[in-house]
């Protein structure tokens, strides 16, 4: 993932430098966990957007956000996140949690097939 991350971050979306900061954000975390009295969460959400939300928030440990989240959404989240010891010392990722019937995978074959299809018109309507 790491690979896939360092490929969009840096070279598609032109964040690299934004992301070697957090690696050494959380290397940073890491070496002082055990001189701090308190416990850490350090939340990585996608986009935060305006809005009503109203959208549910996991925690996700190798999913990278593919989404756009509300502030308020990532607030509900995190303060649920406090209550959640199994997330002490993590930094997960803020991914919306899957709907019934409806994955993120079956997402991304629909965006993809719809891609492919826009493709395919457009170069046949040239002709």
């Amino acid at each position: 993932m790491k690979f896939m991350n360092k490929v969009v971050g840096q070279w598609l979306a032109g964040i690299g430098p934004n992301l070697i900061e957090n690696e050494n954000i959380m290397k940073y975390m890491d070496s002082i966990q055990s001189e701090i009295k308190f416990k850490t969460i350090a939340t990585r959400p996608g986009g935060l957007v305006k809005g009503e939300g109203g959208r549910k928030l996991m925690a996700s440990d190798d999913k990278p956000p593919m989404m756009f989240s509300a502030f308020k959404d990532l607030g509900v989240f995190t303060v649920d996140a406090i209550k959640d010891e199994s997330l002490y010392g993590k930094y997960p990722f803020v991914v919306a949690q899957p709907t019934a019937g409806k994955s993120f995978t079956t997402t991304i074959a629909i965006v993809v097939a719809v891609a492919v299809l826009a493709g395919y018109m457009a170069k046949n309507m040239r002709n």
